[in-house]
This record gives C-alpha cells, sequence and structure tokens, in this order.
C-alpha cells in the first residue's frame, strides 16, 4: 500500500476503497493503514471515503480514526459527517473522536457544533462536559469565553455549571475574573 500510494495515489484510490469494503477482521490493520493514506492525500475523494470509513466501518478502531482525520480536510464534507455522527451514534466512543476532530478543526462550523452540543440535553453529560473542557486558552476567541458565561444561567447541572467555571478560571482574563467573583 505505502510503495502503490508514493507512486502513483491515483492508481492506489480504487485499491483503497476496495480494501475499506472488506469486512473481516483479519483486514482491520490494513483498513487503519488505508485511512491513514486517504487523510494525507488531502482531496475530495480521499475525504468521501474517509466519511464512509467513520460511519460504515466494522470495527470501532477504524471508525474512530477516519472520524480524527475528518476535522482536518477541505471542504465541508468533514464537518457535514460530523455533525451527522453526533447526532446519529450511540456509542459513546465514537462521539468522543467526532467532538475531538470537531475540537481540531480550524473551520468555523466546527466551533458552531461544539457550541450546539454544548446545549443539547440529549446528548451525555460527559460528553458536553468534554467540549466545555476543551475550551482553552490558546484556542478559545473572545466569543467563546462569552457564550460560556452565557450559558452557566442555561445549563442544567450542577456538574456543567462545575465544568463552565473551572474552564472559565483556567482560561482566565479581568472579565472572567469579575464574572467568577460573581458567582462565588
Amino acid at each position: 500500500l505505502n510503495a502503490l500510494s508514493q507512486m502513483d495515489a491515483n492508481a492506489a484510490l480504487p485499491i483503497l476503497r476496495r480494501l475499506l469494503d472488506r469486512r473481516d477482521e483479519c483486514s482491520t490493520e490494513l483498513r487503519k493503514r488505508a485511512v491513514f493514506m486517504l487523510a494525507r492525500r488531502g482531496d475530495n475523494a480521499g475525504t468521501s471515503l474517509l466519511v464512509r470509513a467513520a460511519k460504515n466501518d466494522p470495527d470501532v478502531n477504524v471508525q474512530t480514526d477516519a472520524i480524527g482525520y475528518l476535522g482536518k480536510m477541505p471542504g465541508e464534507e468533514g464537518i457535514d459527517a460530523l455533525e451527522d455522527i453526533l447526532r446519529t451514534s450511540e456509542d459513546e466512543r465514537v462521539q468522543r473522536a467526532a467532538v475531538r476532530a470537531l475540537l481540531s478543526s480550524d473551520n468555523p462550523r466546527a466551533r458552531r457544533s461544539m457550541r450546539a452540543l454544548i446545549e443539547r440535553r440529549d446528548a451525555s453529560e460527559g460528553l458536553r462536559i468534554q467540549v466545555i473542557n476543551a475550551f482553552d486558552k490558546e484556542r478559545s476567541t473572545p466569543d467563546d469565553v462569552a457564550y460560556l458565561r452565557s450559558m452557566y444561567s442555561r445549563v442544567e447541572s450542577e456538574r456543567l455549571k462545575d465544568a463552565i467555571i473551572s474552564t472559565l478560571a483556567r482560561i482566565g482574563g479581568r472579565d472572567n475574573q469579575e464574572w467568577l467573583a460573581g458567582v462565588v
């Protein structure tokens, strides 16, 4: 697979597609390698195959590997797939992988998706806390911080409120310090 992709990436695509169609346990490691190779392509054809693997592969490790690359792929197809996975998957490992992928994305839609997940009452509390805790000083915008402060009064559990307080304290800044003092 490595030699084929280095010689002619376009010739490798049909082979990678056939490999991802396999469902036997013996091909799991090959499918994982195919997912990595598709991610390196960084094109629409690779993204489409990654989406297929993320949603349909029988092995959760192959799925989560594919999901992990979708946030870095060009265009909107990867973000669309991640949002769909968050809405439809019942496997918390898959959902957490989708959250990590969205959080690593530079696409503005990914940030909106994370905010929407915080507000979803049907999502697990643990997943919502993971999203809140993922906001940090380096990647948070002033809008993110204002959003978290506004969510404090709207979340329904003490654990979610604690996560917001911890995140805002970790991010720091004068506005957050004043807000935290007001909460205390």
